[in-house]
């Protein structure tokens, strides 16, 4: 009975052991593919940082060259004042020449200031309705309230 109990314990102990070098294997070979995966990815990753480098380096120095001309443009050819030499206000002065709603510099700038003029009217007005809005829900609720 003894030798029995002996022989199960070695055979047990063996299949540990083979276990445990399986185990020990297939961590192994994880390991491996996870590093061959992370160089993968690592690549990968590298990859897309150029690109985006890249992407962005161009579009930083189409920005930087646009800068540079409409600076200059400004500086030695423009003949619309300081106040008016912005990219939006100056879009909008060309579009007004380019569609025919003026016929001179002058004609855009004053459209421009009626616009501007007209847009600032209705965000006061804009103001004072949700002013209005909200005071008389204020007075609904209260009224709501009292009841």
């Amino acid at each position: 009975m003894v030798q029995k109990i002996d022989s199960n314990t070695r055979e047990i102990n063996s299949l540990i052991e083979e276990k445990n070098k399986r185990i020990d294997g297939v961590k192994r070979e994880k390991d491996m593919k996870w590093k061959e995966s992370s160089g993968e990815r690592s690549r990968e990753i590298e990859s897309g940082k150029n690109d985006l480098t890249g992407k962005f380096s161009e579009k930083i120095n189409e920005l930087e060259n646009r800068y540079k001309n409409n600076s200059f443009f400004l500086e030695n050819e423009c003949e619309v004042t300081e106040e008016y030499q912005n990219e939006e206000i100056l879009k909008k002065l060309i579009s007004y020449l380019k569609n025919g709603r003026v016929f001179s510099k002058k004609s855009a700038i004053d459209l421009y200031e009626d616009e501007k003029r007209r847009d600032m009217e209705f965000q006061a007005k804009l103001a004072r309705e949700r002013e209005v809005f909200e005071f008389k829900k204020q007075s609904n609720e209260r009224n709501i309230e009292k009841d």
